[in-house]
Parts: C-alpha cells; structure tokens; sequence
C-alpha cells in the first residue's frame, strides 16, 4: 500500500481525513458487546415464531425498528437468518426453550 496515493490509501482503507465525515462500509460492524434489553425482548418474541409485524405490536415500536432490531441480533449471533438466531440463541441459554407466560391481554396467537 505503500505506493498508493493518499486518496487511494483513505479510499481502501475507509479513512477518511481530519474534516471530512467517514465513508460507509459496506461491511457491517462487528457486534459491540451483548444485546441490548429491547433486542432481549425482540429476540424472546421471536422464539416464540412471531413474525416481525407482530413483534412490532407487542412491543408497541414501528415495524422497520423491529427490522433493525433483527439485523443487529443476527450479527450479535453470528447467523444469517431468524431460524439459525433462534437455535443459537437457546444454545447459548439466551432465551428459555419455552413459550413465555402470557397475560389474559397478550394471550390471542393470531398473527398478523
């Protein structure tokens, strides 16, 4: 990398210079840590197989939240899609194997 121009070494290396913003990565960032308590309860309510509309309501947050939520918890786990996260997550002893107790309030399974 020696030979390349500074621009080509900020453009490669996603450096950017004293004032100028950072570019993005296309590249994820590696997960900082363990999950946050709301991507807890996203992550518990999808073991349960709710679908993300649904996670939405119960959890009273808009839908693309949910999806962001979901995005991170993937990463979190290191897989690639819901079924893979909740396996991993009971592995990890993350959720219980279980469904969770319901109130008379949340007791309808019906999915939207």
């Amino acid at each position: 990398m020696t030979d390349l121009l500074p621009i080509q070494f900020f453009a490669r290396t996603g450096l950017c210079f004293p004032d100028e913003t950072p570019a993005a990565s296309p590249v994820p960032p590696a997960p900082q840590g363990p999950l946050t308590s709301r991507q807890f309860d996203v992550l518990a309510l999808l073991c349960e197989g709710m679908p993300n509309k649904r996670i939405a309501r119960e959890l009273g947050i808009a839908y693309p939240t949910v999806k962001v939520h979901m995005s991170a918890i993937l990463r979190a786990l290191e897989v690639s899609n819901r079924t893979e996260a909740v396996v991993r997550a009971r592995e990890r002893g993350l959720v219980l194997p279980g469904p969770r107790d319901h109130d008379a309030r949340t007791h309808d399974r019906t999915f939207a």
